[in-house]
């Protein structure tokens, strides 16, 4: 899904996450309501807790699924999504609880196999299993492309992914695949992957270079000879002279330096 021009940029700023829960017995619970207010179902208290214990800081809003609301899928917008895969059969008997993350906090955000402490009031403590799954924009193929087409920025969109799936951190913005072509086809809608794509060659074996050489008050360039292909910033072999080469940095078009 393409985002709208108005609100492009805080979308790439933001980071979503879906979790999945596998097991538990107990569940920690919200804070007390006002006096004024009914107080909080069980269910209730759930979402409130595990709206706090999962926001992010950047104030992504959280939206939990409990197992008899509707599916979550795929998020249409950035932001936490949670869900629950099972509450335990006598919710109310383990409020209020405390929950905690293993092996810290900080690793709770990041994609993967996650575990939590509940501790009930009476004293039990039990672990939660759970999934999380963290969703941001990358960039995708607009349209199918062949192997070995330079790309430019008119053939991409940004998708919101799932980065855990995503076997490689991609790119979150098009600028960050200027000088590449793809690797393999793709199809409409393929997330680019750093697999997916190849530095376009700016000096290929054989092609007569110009060599470079800036030092405080002068510059100097010669002829030379590739021994190498090489994409930007890569370090080939150059053939100065017949038997001497060296190492240079390739910095622009058949043009490299020391």
């Amino acid at each position: 899904m393409t985002p709208t021009s108005a609100t492009t940029a805080s979308h790439w700023r933001s980071a979503g996450l879906a979790l999945l829960v596998g097991w538990g017995l107990c569940v920690p619970t919200a804070h007390a309501a006002p006096s004024s207010s009914p107080a909080p179902t069980p269910e209730q208290a759930l979402r409130h807790q595990l709206q706090a214990f999962f926001a992010t800081p950047e104030g992504d809003t959280v939206t939990i699924r409990l197992p008899k609301d509707a599916p979550l899928g795929t998020p249409n917008e950035p932001g936490v999504q949670l869900e629950v895969r099972r509450l335990p059969a006598r919710l109310a008997d383990c409020m209020p609880a405390t929950l905690s993350a293993y092996p810290d906090g900080h690793d709770r955000l990041s994609p993967g196999l996650k575990r939590l402490q509940l501790a009930c009031s009476d004293g039990q403590q039990h672990l939660l299993s759970l999934r999380l799954e963290r969703f941001d924009w990358r960039m995708s193929a607009a349209r199918a492309l062949a192997s070995g087409t330079p790309l430019t920025a008119q053939m991409l969109r940004p998708r919101l992914t799932a980065l855990g799936k995503l076997r490689g951190e991609g790119f979150a913005q098009a600028g960050q695949l200027a000088g590449f072509s793809t690797r393999r086809r793709l199809r409409a809608g393929d997330v680019i992957r750093d697999s997916s794509v190849q530095a376009i060659p700016l000096v290929n074996f054989g092609d007569t270079l110009t060599y470079q050489v800036d030092g405080k008050g002068f510059s100097m360039q010669r002829s030379a000879r590739a021994l190498e292909s090489g994409a930007l910033d890569d370090r080939i072999r150059i053939e100065l002279s017949p038997g001497h080469w060296v190492r240079a940095r390739v910095i622009g078009q058949r043009l490299v330096a020391p």
